[in-house]
């Protein structure tokens, strides 16, 4: 409980009912990659609150009973990508208010072969400080999305912004 940085990388999977990240709470920086997947029962990511930094990907997905992000509220940079997909409780993509830059891909919602959707979110303005993006801006397949002012911040994406099958979308 009192690790501030992780050297190599941090993942949360199938956590039971009833456990949650608080003992991550001193934790600061993760060198590596951060995977937060298949937690059922995982309601928020309060125990994350100090992370401000994560050296490589960030990958939050397929977490059924998320309902925020808020967690995140001091990571200001990702060195490699954010994905975030199939967590379909969160209605606001809120606790990314710090987020300055992400080094690769940033990826909401998920269109390969078989896409994956975050199919409640309505709302992405927690990525308000958000301004580099160092590949591609990706918003696929968030049905109840109605409008992209949380990127109003954004100066730079590298390669491509790709925004595709959110029905929603005005």
């Amino acid at each position: 409980s009192g690790c501030t940085k992780i050297g190599g990388s941090l993942t949360v999977t199938y956590l039971p009912l009833g456990v949650d990240l608080s003992s991550l709470s001193a934790l600061t920086e993760v060198e590596g990659n951060v995977f937060l997947e298949f937690n059922g029962a995982l309601l928020a990511l309060d125990g994350l609150n100090n992370l401000e930094h994560i050296g490589g990907e960030l990958i939050v997905r397929h977490n059924e009973a998320l309902e925020t992000f808020a967690g995140l509220s001091s990571l200001t940079t990702v060195g490699g990508g954010v994905s975030l997909y199939e967590n379909n409780s969160v209605l606001v993509l809120d606790g990314f208010e710090k987020l300055i830059s992400v080094g690769s891909n940033l990826g909401i919602g998920y269109g390969g072969s078989t896409p994956f959707q975050n199919s409640t979110l309505s709302d992405v303005s927690g990525f308000n400080a958000l301004t580099t993006v160092g590949l591609k801006l990706q918003v696929l397949y968030n049905y109840a999305l109605t409008d992209l002012s949380g990127f109003d911040s954004l100066k730079q994406v590298g390669i491509q912004i790709e925004i595709s099958n959110n029905l929603a979308l005005v």
